[in-house]
């Protein structure tokens, strides 16, 4: 009886033991499934790539495609919803200009012409009248405030064509424009860029990609 009796204790306590294990073992799973599942900031995790915020729209870039102006610490870029659509006009892009250095808080007037702009080929107006310069003129809908734009670059790699930054800026429309009396209207929309680790293709350049200093404020489609 005293032999059985140790034994029953003694199984008594591998049982409670193995409990004990099993309890622990399952908190240690959970832990790192929660970390997998949920990496970092509550799981959440910015995907390279480019992303386009305008007029309560959202996009990602299907492509990016640069003109070599690295020399004067600059990039003429476009940033293009469906790939090559910036050539043929068929598609909405983003075009401009992004100093190809680290930059904090820099401006046009700061990069002597550093800006990006909003592109819509569904949306060319005509000038008609030549209230803006010659009758039958066309310019594009959306135009930037060129004093409201900011750009944050915090890394460029030209051997990997890769680029991290940001840009803000206003964009009003053409017509809010002419009925003010080709000033700046109060009625403007918000247009922001983020870029990480945004890949990028080579593209001739032309003169006319190269940066300027402007007193237009509307720009021609062509």
């Amino acid at each position: 009886m005293k032999a059985l009796k140790f034994l029953g204790i003694a199984l008594l306590a591998c049982g409670l033991m193995f409990t004990s294990c099993k309890k622990d073992d399952k908190t240690a799973n959970n832990g790192n499934n929660d970390q997998t599942e949920n990496p970092g900031d509550g799981g959440q995790t910015t995907p390279d790539g480019t992303t386009i915020k305008f007029n309560g729209t959202s996009w990602t870039a299907a492509a990016i495609e640069a003109i070599d102006f690295t020399a004067e610490s600059y990039l003429t870029l476009y940033i293009e919803k469906t790939a090559g659509c910036s050539s043929q006009y068929s598609d909405i892009f983003v075009q401009g200009f992004l100093e190809s250095v680290p930059v904090t808080n820099a401006t046009y007037q700061s990069t002597s012409g550093d800006i990006m702009n909003y592109r819509d080929p569904n949306y060319i107006y005509t000038d008609e009248d030549g209230i803006l310069g010659d009758a039958g003129g066309t310019y594009w809908g959306w135009n930037t405030v060129q004093s409201s734009f900011v750009e944050n670059v915090t890394a460029v790699d030209l051997n990997a064509l890769t680029m991290s930054a940001n840009f803000t800026a206003n964009v009003f429309d053409i017509v809010d424009y002419i009925a003010a009396g080709g000033a700046i209207p109060s009625n403007l929309y918000p247009l922001e860029g983020t870029l990480k680790n945004a890949s990028w293709s080579w593209r001739a350049t032309k003169a006319v990609d190269a940066k300027t200093m402007s007193a237009q404020v509307v720009a021609r489609v062509k």
